[in-house]
């Protein structure tokens, strides 16, 4: 085996990581505080005096309406940004260095691979292939002090990980087609929240807190049913990764890819393939190599891989 003295630097780097689906939890805790302090003062000031005078001589459902419709708008606004993050985050090519790299297949996620793809759209990501580079490349994977993925398998067989994604038109037009579902969709959301608002009232300041609170829930569902809506209705055909020939690319296939790379935050700060935009596969690995496997065998079974030296520069 054409293992190496020198061990992966697994797990290291300068980790920066700030998951987009934590923007649900984070930006959720945060207008549900504003709308209550907005709830609980405004019950004794100035929410309260306007509701008296849209609603004269219906205290309580005028106040219900106005901090309803201002919960509402918060939340269908917190909404909408974060689907438009997702869009930004999954549709914006950002400039990295052209590389190339080789290695073996061990891992495919495709896009809308999930429950929470089906629900949300917006959430998919595109085809991610996970390769475990030859050894020759490890400086690449390595370089600006990223994160770097490793499998498991102890030295001198652990492998780095490089993640490859293939652009998928799907993800994209799902993003953006919940962006516009959203949009269309927080009119009537907040007009529902105000509703909300009114039907509970606000009596007490216990049913002035319960009106917002419901009525944010109610906004937010109602903005995210339109990005769902949105987002399946601009989804196109399913596509999967394939080769510069036009082939699917499978789980144990030795290729060389050639990538925009750069590091990215949302992958643990490790240097990704965004996108993937050359794929040669030069064969299979053997089935006698072992499981999971390993650059070891990768670097005997594929010892010229296209990628052309002297590398290229970022």
């Amino acid at each position: 085996m054409a293992c190496i003295d020198r061990p992966p630097r697994c797990d290291s780097g300068d980790v920066d990581t700030t998951p987009i689906t934590d923007v649900f939890g984070g930006l959720g805790f945060v207008y549900l505080i504003i709308t209550v302090v907005l709830g609980i003062a405004g019950f004794y000031g100035e929410l309260k005096v306007a509701g008296e005078t849209l609603f004269i001589g219906s205290t309580a459902i005028g106040t219900g309406v106005v901090v309803g419709g201002i919960s509402g708008i918060i939340s269908a606004a917190v909404v909408l940004y974060t689907v438009i993050t997702f869009a930004a985050d999954r549709c914006n090519k950002v400039s990295g260095s052209r590389q190339c790299v080789a290695g073996v297949i061990s891992h495919i996620e495709n896009s809308f691979s999930s429950t929470l793809d089906d629900l949300l759209p917006f959430t998919a990501m595109h085809d991610r292939v996970d390769l475990i580079v030859k050894s020759d490349y490890w400086d690449i994977v390595e370089s600006n002090q990223a994160f770097v993925f490793c499998t498991d398998d102890p030295i001198p067989r652990r492998s780095e990980i490089l993640r490859c994604y293939y652009y998928d038109r799907r993800v994209c037009e799902a993003a953006n087609g919940a962006a516009t579902g959203a949009a269309v969709a927080a009119v009537p959301a907040v007009l529902a929240a105000a509703a909300m608002g009114a039907l509970i009232g606000c009596t007490t300041i216990i049913f002035c807190v319960l009106a917002i609170i419901v009525a944010a829930l109610v906004a937010a569902a109602v903005v995210l049913a339109g990005a769902a809506i949105g987002g399946h209705a601009a989804k196109g055909e399913d596509q999967n990764p394939m080769d510069d020939d036009g082939s699917l690319i499978l789980v144990g296939d030795l290729i060389a890819a050639t990538g925009n790379m750069l590091r990215r935050e949302h992958d643990n700060s490790a240097n990704v393939f965004w996108w993937t935009e050359a794929t040669t596969v030069h064969g299979s690995i053997t089935d006698t190599a072992p499981r999971p496997f390993s650059y070891c065998e990768v670097n005997d079974e594929l010892p010229l891989d296209g990628c052309m030296l002297p590398r290229p520069v970022p």
